[in-house]
């Protein structure tokens, strides 16, 4: 019998929309998701507006993140408001759940 844990596609879609938060709560934020016991998810941060980090912390955001390809950073063009990012995040999204992570929160390894 096949894996649960194991298909292609995600059951959990995580989506943070960042807007000024600092890098270490957003990092801590992707790790308390990638440290889950349920490992059928993606991840989808937008960056809510080109101000949103420092460029400096844009570029060690998706340096970060690259190494994992179930994670994605969206570059948003302009300011949406948090509603609007996670809107934009969850549209294309085909997973059977959706979470919105706050991008200063974090997940128990067992929240999936």
């Amino acid at each position: 019998m096949p894996d649960p844990h194991k298909r292609s596609s995600p059951d959990v879609a995580v989506g943070i929309s960042v807007y000024r938060q600092s890098l270490g709560w957003i990092q801590q934020a992707i790790r308390s998701v990638q440290a889950q016991c349920w490992q059928r998810w993606s991840l989808c941060l937008r960056l809510d507006g080109p101000d949103a980090l420092t460029a400096d912390d844009a570029a060690a955001l998706d340096a970060w993140i690259a190494a994992d390809p179930r994670i994605r950073l969206v570059h948003g063009r302009q300011r949406l408001g948090c509603f609007g990012s996670y809107r934009e995040i969850f549209k294309s999204c085909s997973a059977a759940f959706l979470l919105q992570l706050d991008a200063d929160d974090w997940l128990a390894p067992s929240a999936l």
